[in-house]
């Protein structure tokens, strides 16, 4: 998964060509809406995490244009964004109460709202910090209550994640972030 994330932005980075880094790069006009693909990774709560997946949806919404950073020799350009939206996903989980091995799940839809910093190395490229805020409101399905009460856990969280985005064409962009929640793909599309 690491070495996806490092080649992504590798390629990125010697996509963005220097004869376009004097440019500005705008965001979207009014904004852009993106389906995301989560590989999930545990959210820290849980013990014997084996795997997780979802999906989620974002809608981002320019907060700065015009950077809070001034242009320097470089070219490179900053805005900041808004985004929100919310995710579903599903967690599988499995432990050992000697001499017996269980499992289940764990399912959370997740609204949040999240503030990024955007660093536009061509108007096709740029690298960012997120910050997520967020409550999730999660269920389990499986726990064997012979070895206790189901640990339910509702409640407010903070994702904070880096990611990249690349506009392959002047209205669609593919965007990869990593975070605590995992691995996300996505496909955003400006309107």
């Amino acid at each position: 998964m690491r070495t996806f994330v490092a080649a992504a932005l590798l390629s990125g980075l010697l996509a963005a060509a220097p004869a376009h880094a004097a440019q500005p790069a705008r965001a979207p006009a009014t904004g852009e809406l993106t389906g995301w693909l989560i590989l999930g990774a545990g959210v820290g709560y849980h013990d014997g995490y084996d795997s997780g997946f979802g999906i989620g949806g974002r809608y981002r919404m320019p907060l700065v244009t015009e950077g809070v950073i001034r242009p320097n020799a470089s070219g490179i350009r900053d805005t900041v964004d808004l985004e929100f939206g919310a995710d579903l996903v599903r967690y599988d989980y499995s432990y050992r109460v000697a001499p017996y091995d269980y499992g289940y799940t764990w399912t959370a839809f997740r609204p949040r709202v999240g503030v990024m910093w955007n660093f536009w190395f061509s108007p096709q490229f740029a690298l960012y910090p997120k910050l997520d805020l967020g409550y999730q409101f999660g269920w389990f399905s499986g726990w064997n209550n012979a070895v206790g009460p189901s640990p339910g856990w509702s409640g407010a969280f903070l994702e904070p994640s880096i990611g990249m985005i690349w506009r392959f064409r002047p209205a669609t962009s593919l965007r990869v972030e990593a975070g605590s929640e995992g691995l996300k793909v996505g496909l955003g599309f400006a309107f």
